[in-house]
């Protein structure tokens, strides 16, 4: 029995099991360990408290932060369709563990928007906001107080905020 989340990491034939500690992943398979070490991050985590009304979230993100990009508008459909691209290049059955679990995930979170939120002063967080909350992390800095004005906005919005 394999314990971790199913990864597509590694040839695309195998499915691979990645276990992630304090500023590690390792991506596991069969007696094969692939370790990799994580860049200096920082991490908000902000779960909705009530229903969220995610499109004003990051409505209000970009009129905050105007150099902010979209990445994609329906962040799971964007990254189901490359997990199927790589199953169906590789041989790989579609219904195969790391897709069945990204479909699952799809289901709980919904549409989930992927935008790059551009702080005033260059730093900038890998953002996913869906109806259950937002993931922001960047490698930008680890300093929190670089993100108080990030903050400051989500407090607006009926989430409980972790930094780290």
């Amino acid at each position: 029995m394999a314990f971790g989340s199913p990864s597509l990491f590694g040839n695309g034939r195998t499915c691979w099991y990645n276990f992630t500690s304090t500023r590690v992943t390792r991506f596991v398979h069969g007696g094969d360990v692939k370790t990799f070490r994580w860049a200096d991050e920082m991490f908000i985590s902000a779960t909705a408290k009530s229903e969220l009304d995610f499109g004003a979230v990051v409505a209000e993100l970009r009129r905050a932060f105007p150099e902010s990009t979209m990445i994609s508008d329906d962040d799971y459909a964007t990254r189901l369709a490359g997990a199927l691209d790589i199953a169906r290049e590789n041989g790989m059955p579609l219904d195969c563990a790391p897709i069945r679990c990204l479909q699952r995930n799809a289901a709980e979170h919904g549409i989930q928007r992927h935008l790059s939120v551009v702080l005033a002063d260059g730093v900038a967080f890998n953002a996913r906001v869906d109806k259950l909350g937002i993931l922001a992390v960047t490698q930008d800095s680890d300093d929190v107080s670089v993100a108080r004005p990030l903050l400051d906005v989500l407090r607006e919005y009926p989430l409980e905020i972790e930094t780290s």
